[in-house]
């Protein structure tokens, strides 16, 4: 009997000693929960610490690890190499974002803006964010569809807009800072208008119908920088059309007294301005 004694008694001061310190654990733990989710202190500091990764290229994760960083994204700008950040999620001393396109700059910086849209308190990183080119974009725009049925050709946001068939050339708007994007299609009549700082897309028909197909396009070398699309036609015309800047690209002139049906290929020479195609 006095060895179970003993034992009990061995429990009981054990238990005495380790409860509280799982107490203050857990007290801790939420302690620092709390501090982690603080909203912004107009009296103190905004500071960034650390960041991690230090390199990476358009849409990668970024964290940035600091202090008073406040808890609401709404009130925060995040610039990473020139460019705003997507800001995910936030607390007081740690904020996840996603790398901006072409963030060459590579400074890391966080604003803080009060109700009014006015910035109240701002930091900047150390040291510098190296971008890393991505040369090949895996998924841009458009949806996938388990079911061909229900698949559609339209437009909208990029997760929006549809099935996207037949794609057959891209080409860049050169006057747009390469943020319009124009896509043709085989089969598909008009031209897509792909907004790159938008982040949609938008049917273009004045461009083409469905009898002119619309197979390449380019530019001309001059400072209007005028549109050239060469088509698949129906029947025997003028593959090569001008499209105006001035007209927002509805006016149209016809290149030349040729008369083909189709073509294969198309460019502009650069410097003397003249059209290729076969």
């Amino acid at each position: 009997m006095k060895k179970k004694s003993d034992w009990r008694t061995r429990f009981i001061r054990l238990c005495a000693v380790v409860l509280p310190l799982i107490v203050l654990c857990f007290t801790a733990c939420k302690d620092e929960d709390k501090e982690e989710n603080l909203p912004f202190d107009p009296t103190k500091p905004v500071v960034i610490t650390d960041f991690a990764p230090k390199s990476g290229g358009i849409g990668n994760n970024i964290i940035l690890y600091g202090e008073n960083f406040g808890n609401d994204p709404k009130k925060l700008k995040v610039i990473v190499g020139g460019k705003e950040a997507n800001i995910i999620s936030v607390k007081n001393n740690m904020l996840y974002c996603v790398v901006p396109r072409m963030a060459t700059e590579g400074d890391v910086e966080i604003s803080v803006y009060d109700d009014n849209g006015e910035e109240v308190a701002f930091a900047e990183a150390e040291e510098k964010f190296a971008y890393v080119k991505q040369w090949l974009v895996s998924t841009l725009a458009g949806q996938r569809f388990e079911n061909e049925k229900d698949a559609f050709q339209g437009e909208g946001a990029f997760d929006a807009c549809g099935c996207i068939k037949g794609a057959t050339w891209f080409s860049f708007d050169p006057k747009s800072n390469f943020d319009h994007l124009y896509l043709t299609c085989y089969g598909a009549g008009a031209i897509r208008l792909i907004d790159l700082e938008e982040k949609t897309v938008t049917m273009v028909p004045f461009l083409a119908n469905t009898a002119d197909r619309p197979a390449i396009i380019n530019w001309t070398a001059d400072e209007n920088r005028d549109m050239i699309i060469s088509r698949d036609l129906n029947k025997d015309g003028n593959v090569n059309v001008l499209k105006t800047r001035i007209s927002e690209f509805k006016a149209e002139v016809k290149l030349g007294e040729s008369k083909q049906k189709g073509v294969t290929g198309a460019f502009v020479h650069p410097k003397t301005g003249k059209l290729y195609y076969t």
